[in-house]
């Protein structure tokens, strides 16, 4: 087991979650299963209508901290609260339905130890569990992964706003003078909008090697889910005209911005068909 020896956690994990008491259990096995023992986990329980208290007493031995809001706040604000009371070295996100490989923390603490101060932050890939049927059983596997090096910065960013904060996102915490915390206005690309901050700000990513992060696509309720494409089309335009001297610098991200506003709008149409059929 590796374990640095700091009066502070070299990690701080936080997991926003929302009624998902089974699904959060699983993903709380897979930090405890780290080859990379330094860390704290930070739960901040977003207006849950069940008890977590209970729920978590199998973990009792861990560095584990449960944050309660009263109401739903949305999870921009809940990552805020978690990254307030964080005080690892570098601050680690997870979803509350999805999983660490056993080297997640190894790995990225390798990949970002040792980095000068532009580097501010990583990611790495991941393999997707895509369920197949509605009751979660089955599922096939995809397995995405990146080159650690690009010609280009442009290329590099091309990259990184193609993924969500669900692909291992790490930053170091004295980023976050820069940076600022989550936009709580924004519903659901509050990661893509901290992307532009940090960037903006001067700081680069590195790509932590392999499928570090397990994500699991099933059909219980998301923020990806088609219920959610409105809110997601509304707030890709304010990032248009939010970051549009970035995009003007970089129009291919602008380009992957339209892509994916066209593309939600296509699978409306394709829910609102069915719906009417």
């Amino acid at each position: 087991m590796y374990k640095t020896k700091n009066d502070f956690p070299t990690f701080s994990i936080i997991i926003p979650t929302y009624n998902r008491p089974q699904m959060i259990k699983r993903a709380i096995k897979s930090i405890c299963n780290q080859t990379f023992t330094d860390f704290e986990i930070i739960i901040v329980n977003d207006g849950s209508s069940h008890d977590y208290e209970h729920s978590f007493c199998e973990f009792k031995e861990i560095n584990l901290k449960i944050i309660t809001n009263l109401s739903n706040q949305g999870v921009a604000e809940a990552r805020n609260i978690g990254l307030i009371a964080a005080q690892g070295r570098y601050i680690s996100f997870i979803d509350d339905d999805d999983e660490f490989v056993e080297t997640f923390l190894e790995s990225t603490y390798q990949k970002l130890d040792s980095t000068s101060e532009q580097i501010g932050f990583s990611w790495t890939g991941v393999k997707y569990l895509n369920y197949c049927d509605i009751l979660d059983k089955d599922f096939e596997i995809k397995i995405r992964e990146f080159s650690d090096s690009y010609p280009t910065k442009q290329k590099l960013f091309e990259q990184l706003f193609s993924i969500g904060i669900g692909f291992g996102f790490t930053f170091k915490s004295k980023c976050i003078k820069h940076s600022g915390l989550f936009n709580n206005n924004l519903k659901v690309v509050e990661d893509t909008d901290i992307f532009f901050r940090l960037i903006i700000a001067g700081f680069l990513p590195a790509i932590v090697p392999n499928s570090q992060v397990i994500l699991h696509n099933h059909h219980q309720q998301r923020l990806t889910n088609v219920s959610m494409h409105r809110v997601r089309i509304k707030e890709c335009e304010w990032l248009l005209l939010e970051y549009r001297q970035f995009l003007d610098k970089y129009p291919t991200i602008r380009s992957q911005l339209l892509w994916q506003i066209k593309h939600l709008k296509c699978e409306l149409e394709i829910e609102n068909k069915m719906l009417y059929q």
